[in-house]
């Protein structure tokens, strides 16, 4: 180093310097580079969990649908079964109570 510094005309304390600093620009460098990587994959991990969550969710929605029609056809089984009862219940006419019992009714009030 000294035969550069005299060869260039600077002091050899300003060759170590500059070497001083390329070196430490180098790990410097180096250490963002690794932080990048680490901050991309955690961004990666990051939306491949969101992925996940969004299947899941779209999955539990698509459950839950299936769950309302299945619901809704039982209702209407229901209604039509029991509009089916009622359309074949016949009319009962008579009174519910006999005209006597009815008149005592009215007498004990």
């Amino acid at each position: 180093m000294n035969a550069v510094a005299s060869a260039i005309g600077v002091p050899p304390i300003a060759i170590y310097l500059v070497l001083a600093i390329l070196a430490a620009g180098g790990v410097w460098g180096y250490g963002i580079l690794k932080y990048q990587d680490g901050v991309e994959a955690e961004r990666a991990t990051w939306r491949a969990r969101q992925a996940e969550l969004v299947i899941e969710r779209n999955t539990a929605i698509a459950r839950a649908d299936a769950a309302d029609a299945q619901l809704k056809d039982a209702q209407e089984s229901i209604d039509e079964a029991n509009r089916a009862a009622i359309n074949d219940t016949p009319a009962n006419d008579a009174p519910a109570l006999p005209d006597d019992v009815v008149r005592r009714i009215r007498g004990v009030r």
